[in-house]
C-alpha cells in the first residue's frame, strides 16, 4: 500500500533517447464507410486496410449498419481482434421481435470461445439485413474485417465507423 504521494515514475520518464515509438509502432486509426459492397453468395468480403507500420497486436473497431433500432439509433457492433485470426470478441446490438413492441437484441461473441461468427445477421442494404462479420485481425501491415453472407444470393452492404490498431 503507498502511504505517501511521491511523484511516480510513468512510461518512458527515466529513459534516455529512448520514446514510446521506440519499441512498438505507434497507434493507428481509420474510418470505413462502404457503400453497396456486394458480397458473394456464401462466401466471405474482406475489408483490407494497409497500415504505416507492422507489427501491431490489438485492432479495436466500432462499426455500424443502416437498420434502425427503434429509437436509439442503428445496429452496430464494438469488436476487438489480435494479430492472429480467430482471436476476436465483440457485443453488438439489432432490433429484435415485431408486433408493434420494439425492442433490441444485444449479444456478445467469441471467436475464441467457439462461436463462428461476431455478429448476428445485421449489414446489408435488404430488410432484414442478411451479412455479419466473421473476424477482425491485423495481418502484418493490414487490418482485416472479414464480412459473411451465409444467404445463397449476393447480398450489398453499407456499413460505417472506425477502427484503431496498436
Amino acid at each position: 500500500m503507498r502511504l505517501s504521494y511521491e511523484p511516480t515514475v510513468e512510461d518512458h520518464d527515466l529513459l534516455l533517447d529512448i520514446n514510446a515509438d521506440s519499441h512498438h509502432p505507434p497507434g493507428e486509426h481509420f474510418r470505413i464507410l462502404i457503400n453497396s459492397q456486394s458480397v458473394p453468395a456464401l462466401s466471405a468480403w474482406e475489408l483490407r486496410q494497409t497500415l504505416t507500420y507492422d507489427g501491431h497486436k490489438t485492432i479495436r473497431a466500432i462499426i455500424r449498419g443502416s437498420e434502425q433500432t427503434d429509437i436509439q439509433g442503428h445496429t452496430g457492433v464494438f469488436c476487438m481482434g489480435t494479430d492472429n485470426t480467430q482471436e476476436s470478441t465483440s457485443v453488438g446490438i439489432k432490433p429484435y421481435g415485431g408486433g408493434g413492441y420494439p425492442t433490441s437484441y444485444m449479444g456478445g461473441y467469441s471467436r475464441i470461445h467457439g462461436d463462428a461468427y461476431l455478429t448476428p445477421p445485421m449489414f446489408g442494404t435488404t430488410s432484414p439485413p442478411q451479412v455479419r462479420i466473421r473476424d477482425i485481425y491485423i495481418d502484418g501491415d493490414e487490418a482485416v474485417i472479414e464480412f459473411y453472407n451465409a444467404t445463397v444470393i449476393a447480398r450489398s452492404i453499407n456499413v460505417y465507423g472506425a477502427v484503431h490498431v496498436k
